[in-house]
């Protein structure tokens, strides 16, 4: 007979993409310790109050909690893990009939456990009801109930469990089981945690040294180490954050300036403003450094003083194409579209390319044929928003689907959203595919999107103005939504005052990791139960302005996307461009065709 102590725990491989290293290796050491513990026969058999053994509680509780973990992972989309549900619950059904005589007493403790279940299920039920989301209700429901049934009869089985294992020798054989499965576990996140570590080394290392090459290379490595799963860069930003309180006085200047390009170009805002912050505060006269630092304070919320600064400094007799690059796009990510396009043309005209003739195309590789901060500059700006800004100059722009952020996840159709916190309220929106998905009401607007239809499974708002119990009721709304559903959400006018530690933690837990300030601006797109840091999201201070964050669902067709077939598609759509010229941007924005209709 396969007995159940041995397939739940199997169930916990998938899973190690999706926790993070400090819990893998803590799950293998608790569990190494727990085991070592009840193998001791005078600990195992020894009662506690309830009246049953020690052995039969940490089982018990170990199969809840792989159950808790196996469901964390479940998403309607994958066979697989739909598959290992109905496994898991045949076998324990099975095990029930089996033991029936057993398993048949129903005493106070079961009554409790089933009880519970049902009480769960309904809440949830009145919960969606109540935001006008009941077919959120249904889309959760199998999990939900899932959840509920392994939870009450996991505890119904596990209480018996002394009854059909008089030896133990059930409990030993299935926790080395499960050791092992939880020690794969926390090997996988050995070796991702030995590998962020040697990064970190080395890119230290070439840092001090000198070596700008080695350096980007390494941040590089690190960076997709955790884009590769789903998380955003945190491992870098640590590590720069970590060199730059490790920087003492004195003559640091080369060290800062290439920690915080390194930043930029990764998007670690908070130690490229420090790094550069630091930098000009020792060089006031350092042109490059300046500009940086006004590009990172831009990023961080302060949008208008940032403008303020490009302008300026582009005005500077020492500006350069990277001057002019900056205020072009700190134009292109407030709607300025004119201004965008002559601060564009001036760096064009200082790094001296040359566009297609009329009937070429030209590709472009970012990697190899720009200059590494006119890239950290470049990356700052997404393809929705490329999108938004050709489309407005008359050309035709050419994608094929865009991921939100560094989820992984594609996007399903073409999202944005605009927040517009204070004096720019009236501009605060939602779109999926150019219809509004926002009710564009104070606080804080949220709208829920199929990840696979790109359907609006619901849309709802918070006052969090200044009223907490709104803060609250987002908190809840938040954590009921089913893992995988694509989150959207922007403040109009004020939502910062009413957000409580429960509401900031609920945002996390759609990937967001940045927080509004009084009267500011704040746009997310993410999914729910990733990472926080893996969405996509802006903000501003008071009154700097609104933000936007999109995500494009491709116009590209499949049997167009490479080679030739891409130059003539792309030749095609210039021709029935307004502009006469078209562009395609690669999903990571590394790559750009860019084409010109024949005369």
């Amino acid at each position: 007979m396969i007995r159940l102590i041995y397939v739940v725990p199997l169930a916990l491989l998938p899973l190690a993409p999706e926790l993070t290293d400090g819990e893998m290796i803590m799950l293998w050491l608790i569990t190494l310790a727990i085991c070592w513990l009840c193998l001791r026969p005078n600990l195992l058999r020894r009662p506690i109050r309830i009246g049953i053994s020690t052995g039969s509680v940490v089982v018990g509780l170990a199969y809840a909690f792989a159950a808790a973990l196996v469901l964390r992972m479940y998403d309607p989309s994958f066979i697989i893990a739909a598959a290992v549900h109905l496994v898991l619950l045949t076998i324990i059904v099975g095990l029930c009939y089996r033991h029936r005589s057993i398993l048949m007493p129903i005493r106070g403790i079961d009554l409790f456990a089933w009880i519970g279940s049902a009480i769960f299920i309904l809440n949830k039920s009145y919960w969606y009801s109540t935001y006008g989301l009941d077919n959120l209700f249904f889309a959760a429901l199998y999990p939900e109930a899932a959840a509920a049934f392994y939870f009450a009869v996991v505890c119904s089985f596990i209480i018996r469990l002394e009854r059909l294992d008089t030896s133990g020798r059930i409990i030993r054989e299935g926790l080395t089981v499960a050791t092992v499965c939880f020690a794969l576990v926390g090997i996988v996140g050995l070796v991702y945690y030995g590998a962020a570590l040697y990064y970190t080394h080395a890119m230290v290392a070439d840092l001090h040294a000198g070596n700008s090459v080695g350096t980007r290379i390494y941040a590089a490595r690190l960076a997709n180490l955790d884009i590769s799963r789903h998380h955003g860069p945190i491992n870098l930003e640590n590590a720069l954050s970590d060199q730059l309180d490790a920087l003492g006085p004195g003559d640091n200047q080369r060290i800062l300036a290439e920690l915080g390009l390194v930043a930029m170009r990764h998007q670690a805002w908070d130690a490229a403003f420090a790094a550069y912050q630091r930098l000009v505060r020792e060089v006031p006269s350092d042109h490059m450094a300046r500009v940086r630092l006004a590009s990172a304070r831009f990023e961080l919320g302060g949008r208008l003083q940032g403008l303020k600064d490009h302008v300026r400094l582009a005005d500077h007799a020492e500006s350069n194409a990277e001057s002019w690059l900056a205020l072009g796009i700190a134009r292109v990510k407030r709607g300025e579209w004119d201004q965008a396009t002559s601060a564009f043309a001036a760096a064009i005209d200082r790094v001296r390319w040359s566009p297609p003739a009329t009937g070429e195309v030209q590709l472009l590789r970012l990697e190899e044929d720009v200059d590494y901060a006119l890239q950290a500059h470049l990356k700052r700006i997404k393809p929705y928003e490329w999108s938004a800004y050709f489309s407005s100059r008359g050309w035709a722009f050419l994608s094929t689907a865009t991921t939100i952020g560094h989820t992984g996840v594609a996007s399903p159709a073409e999202l944005m959203s605009l927040s517009g916190g204070g004096s720019s309220m009236y501009e605060e929106i939602m779109t999926r595919d150019k219809h509004s998905v926002s009710m564009r009401k104070r606080g804080y607007n949220i709208a829920v999107i199929d990840p696979s239809t790109g359907q609006l499974d619901g849309m709802t708002r918070f006052d969090t103005w200044e009223n907490r119990a709104e803060g609250a009721r987002l908190a809840y709304f938040l954590r009921t939504i089913p893992r995988g559903k694509v989150v959207m959400g922007s403040i109009n006018d004020e939502g910062s005052g009413g957000l409580t530690l429960g509401a900031k933690s609920a945002l996390r837990s759609v990937g967001t990791r940045r927080l509004p300030s009084h009267w500011g601006s704040h746009a997310f797109i993410g999914v729910k139960g990733k990472t926080s840091g893996s969405a996509l999201e802006a903000v501003s201070d008071q009154d700097n302005g609104r933000v936007v964050v999109g995500a494009l669902s491709g116009n590209v067709p499949e049997t167009a996307a490479v080679g030739s077939e891409l130059e003539h598609y792309l030749l095609e759509a210039a021709r029935a461009a307004d502009g006469g010229k078209a562009i395609f941007l690669s999903p990571t924005g590394d790559r750009a065709l860019i084409a010109i209709a024949d005369g």
